[in-house]
């Protein structure tokens, strides 16, 4: 159930006030300042943090391995006292990001030429 994610408008007021609002233009609620926005974004609080087995699902690989990838520092992560380890889908990104290997077209090959195994006869 995944959403796209809904964009505000981002108000910086010269009192120092910051916040969000459906409207591009209004008040400030500090000082009561006209504020017209000329930029959009997605607020932070709607940032979508994932259980170790959402992260598994979301990169095809076992729980075990997204642990160990966390406990490795390969994985940013926050573990939270009562509730697990979240990680959010931005460090899901950089992490695939970090470790993606564009094609060469040349086949890959171990070290070497194949050894003769003597003690197989065929």
């Amino acid at each position: 159930m995944n959403r796209p994610p809904r964009k505000l408008w981002y108000f910086v007021c010269q009192c120092g006030a910051k916040f969000f609002a459906k409207e591009n233009n209004l008040d400030c609620p500090r000082c009561g300042e006209t504020l017209e926005s000329t930029e959009q974004m997605e607020p932070p609080w709607t940032n979508r943090y994932l259980t170790i087995r959402e992260a598994a699902q979301r990169l095809r690989a076992s729980p075990r391995s997204i642990y160990g990838l966390c406990q490795r520092g390969l994985l940013v992560h926050f573990k939270l006292p009562g509730v697990g380890v979240r990680i959010s889908e931005e460090a899901i990104e950089e992490f695939l990001k970090a470790y993606q290997r564009t094609g060469t077209g040349k086949p890959l090959r171990i070290s070497g030429p194949r050894q003769k195994l003597r003690h197989l006869r065929v």
